[in-house]
């Protein structure tokens, strides 16, 4: 179903794609008519936040959907070594759904949904619940931090790094 929308996507001139080599990542980037589509896109999210009950949305969460959004909207920062690697930990997901690894290495950012063997320089750990919330800005990020929802571990050289990355704030368009 996501390709039938990204095709429909391509096909009105709203994103474009790029192939990376056969067999690779694919990408999508807006154009300038999908980029002109913000300021609603923006309005109708935050309309959405005030008017729209999340908690039917917090019911069935997909630690998989959740992670993929995440990597998608996360950024690699310059002052990032060659390769950062950040756990999830989501106590409550089912059993082979518990941990994530985001890798930023040489400016992109990839999804591990198995150990990947690196040393872990960030720990995050969180319900899904509190964890989805904190992503689509239903809960302050330092306020989980505080009263215990939310735990991140790690150097403070990349963990006060979480809002300028992306993770620790609400990311509607990429």
């Amino acid at each position: 179903m996501l390709m039938s929308r990204l095709r429909e996507l391509e096909d009105v001139g709203l994103v474009t794609r790029e192939d990376f080599g056969a067999g690779r990542q694919v990408h999508y980037r807006l154009t300038a008519a999908g980029n002109a589509l913000g300021s609603v896109v923006r309005t109708m999210a935050e309309w959405g936040q005030e008017w729209i009950d999340v908690e039917p949305s917090l019911q069935d969460v997909d630690t998989d959907f959740l992670m993929w959004d995440i990597r998608r909207n996360v950024r690699a920062l310059p002052e990032f070594p060659q390769r950062l690697v950040v756990r999830f930990s989501f106590p409550d997901a089912p059993e082979k759904k518990q941990e994530h690894w985001l890798i930023f290495e040489s400016g992109e950012v990839d999804i591990c949904y198995i150990d990947p063997g690196y040393d872990v320089d960030v720990e995050i750990e969180a319900s899904l619940r509190i964890m989805t919330k904190v992503w689509m800005g239903w809960q302050d990020f330092s306020a989980a931090i505080k009263c215990g929802d939310l735990k991140i571990n790690g150097p403070q050289k990349f963990t006060r790094n979480a809002t300028r990355t992306g993770l620790a704030s609400v990311r509607l368009l990429a």
